[in-house]
């Protein structure tokens, strides 16, 4: 082969995998940009595969796999990386980052507790590390690395991590009512509600609260008051318990019990179920209902059905459903709908159709306000009921 032989030879040994459509890092990048994530994933893969040592493709690799919820593959990746990087801070962090999506937070810990050792000025290093502690349900370590962070590099995200990590507030206030609003033939006119609830977090696990409520209906008032709580025995599981007493026994049950179970599945999903006994003067009604919810991001869905069970009269289903969304850390709406029967001695067995929406907005740390509106529509010609209520929190 003559001198230009070989240097053609070479060329294409040189050159051939580019031109044959090799993956590069640069278009792996430009898919990136351009949000076509499982796109970029691929070619970063090809990159990897032709250098396995490549530190800068195993980076990028193991970020869009993280984003694309891919978590132990990206952990693989970032695995990779640190044994190419191990002092780099910022692939140190990268694996304890998706180790924390993972749910892996004891590794995530660990890791993040050698990195703020070498590395004690890195605010990033420890805004994760609080984030971290957080999702551990330790406020304490929170607090702390939220509070190191935000001296080396104060903004106003971390100083709201930092007074939502100041641990939880014991006690809280709940008043507000509703008025509610007839159509004229129904012959009820304008009634409405009032009520006032504590609640004190005796532990970290349990919660007591005990309220009273006047009600104004047909023309009488009722007076309620209720004792109740809820527990978080292990992580993943709420029980919840209200019982409520009415001495004036008028238009209400005199006495009532509530019980539920929330618990969760897998992923976003939580199990719901709960039963409820009302026992007037003339009949007993149990309703029993279970269903699911889906915590989606800022997304909460919540679908649940069950029976009416009563003592004189015929057993009737019902369903709800409800969505909530949190425009931000401050502000949250929901709409939501029930059809079932009526659990009420003074009216008859038939179908009620309720409609409601209403806005939460959080103030501050221990000041809330809600609103609600709904619509009520009950049996075919009995009455259609508009209310407006409000409910104002305080916590400390």
């Amino acid at each position: 082969m003559n001198r230009v032989g070989a240097t053609i030879v070479a060329l294409i040994i040189t050159f051939g995998p580019a031109a044959a459509g090799a993956a590069t890092l640069e278009e792996g990048l430009a898919l990136k940009n351009e949000k076509k994530l499982a796109e970029a994933a691929s070619v970063f893969a090809e990159v990897v595969k032709d250098n396995p040592t490549d530190a800068a493709a195993l980076v990028q690799w193991a970020t869009v796999l993280g984003w694309l919820g891919r978590y132990d593959e990206s952990i693989a990746a970032w695995a990779r990386a640190v044994e190419q990087k191990p002092g780099d801070p910022d692939v140190v962090m990268g694996l304890a980052r998706v180790e924390y999506w993972k749910g892996d937070l004891s590794p995530a810990r660990k890791r993040m507790d050698a990195l703020l050792a070498a590395a004690p000025d890195n605010a990033d290093a420890f805004a994760l590390a609080g984030d971290i502690c957080s999702a551990d349900h330790d406020l304490a370590c929170a607090h702390g690395d939220y509070l190191r962070a935000n001296e080396l590099a104060p903004s106003a995200e971390l100083s709201k991590k930092l007074e939502q990590s100041n641990g939880p507030l014991a006690f809280r206030f709940d008043s507000g009512g509703q008025i509610d609003s007839y159509d004229k033939d129904s012959g009820r006119g304008n009634e409405g509600s009032f009520f006032v609830q504590g609640s004190w977090q005796v532990l970290n696990a349990l919660v007591l609260s005990g309220g009273y409520e006047q009600l104004h209906q047909f023309g009488q008032v009722d007076h309620r008051f209720n004792l109740g709580g809820y527990l978080h025995p292990i992580d993943g599981l709420l029980l919840t318990a209200r019982v409520a007493v009415s001495p004036s026994e008028k238009t209400i049950a005199p006495w009532e019990a509530s019980g539920g179970i929330e618990l969760h599945v897998a992923g976003p999903v939580t199990a719901l179920a709960n039963v409820r006994h009302l026992d007037f003067s003339n009949q007993g009604v149990t309703i029993v209902g279970g269903g699911a919810r889906l915590d989606i991001d800022a997304w909460s869905i919540m679908g649940q059905g069950g029976f009416v069970y009563s003592t004189i009269s015929a057993t009737q289903a019902f369903g709800t459903g409800r969505i909530e969304y949190a425009f931000s850390d401050d502000w949250r709406g929901y709409v939501g709908f029930a059809r079932g029967a009526q659990a009420q001695f003074l009216l008859p067995t038939e179908i009620a159709t309720d409609v409601t929406a209403g806005l939460m907005w959080q103030i501050d740390r221990q000041w809330g306000i809600r609103l609600d509106y709904t619509y009520e529509k009950f049996g075919d010609n009995t009455y259609v009921r508009n209310s407006v209520g409000s409910a104002l929190t305080f916590k400390f």
